[in-house]
């Protein structure tokens, strides 16, 4: 890529010492997308989060002016290859869109959207997919080598870590909300005491 070991060094502890900053998530994510692009010389950066029922929602993007990313998708419209594709160790998916694509690489790239891609798929505690990561439209067509796909899958890691804080603080949330509704819901008057103090600790909708 031509990119001389002085400069990858000086990205590499700009990226990591930003997400281990007390930064806003939300700046954290943003700035690097914003670098990641820079340097590796992509048009558009972006962030898919599951909503936690059906939906991937694309959270954050940059270069994305032109509203060719999906606003959401679902797992379904992925075919099985596509998904298989993605599941890769050790390494993001990368196509540039050239006569000696396979099937499976067209396949995605159509689904993007995109001449040219790098994404990665993270996963929760569980192995639950939760989000993408991924950059779009490369200006650079010299195709990336083994060492530094395996720099840029760890790179990414650290990234979906700040991600996935977001979604199981979102994930509290939904659930609170859930809980509530049906509380809510059920027709009758519902409250809870201290068993010590005798204080209302909670009470539905209908109850207060």
């Amino acid at each position: 890529m031509g990119k001389n070991k002085e400069k990858l060094n000086i990205f590499l502890l700009h990226f990591l010492e930003r997400l281990n900053s007390n930064e806003p998530n939300e700046r954290k994510v943003i700035e690097s997308l914003t670098d990641f692009c820079n340097y590796y010389d992509f048009t558009k950066g972006f962030i898919y989060q599951t909503d936690g029922f059906r939906y991937f929602l694309l959270k954050e993007t940059i270069g994305n002016e032109d509203h060719s990313l999906k606003r959401r998708f679902e797992m379904s419209e992925m075919t099985k290859i596509h998904s298989d594709r993605m599941k890769v160790k050790n390494r993001p998916f990368y196509a540039s869109r050239n006569d000696d694509n396979s099937l499976v690489d067209i396949d995605v790239l159509d689904f993007y959207g995109t001449d040219s891609l790098l994404v990665r798929q993270f996963e929760d505690s569980e192995g639950k997919i939760i989000g993408f990561i991924g950059f779009a439209d490369r200006e650079d067509t010299t195709p990336f080598t083994d060492e530094e796909l395996q720099t840029i899958h760890l790179l990414l890691g650290s990234l979906s870590k700040e991600i996935a804080v977001r979604e199981y603080k979102e994930r509290e949330v939904r659930a609170s909300n859930t809980l509530g509704s049906i509380m809510n819901n059920m027709g009758v008057d519902i409250y809870v005491n201290s068993f010590d103090s005798h204080d209302m600790l909670y009470a539905n909708a209908s109850m207060a």
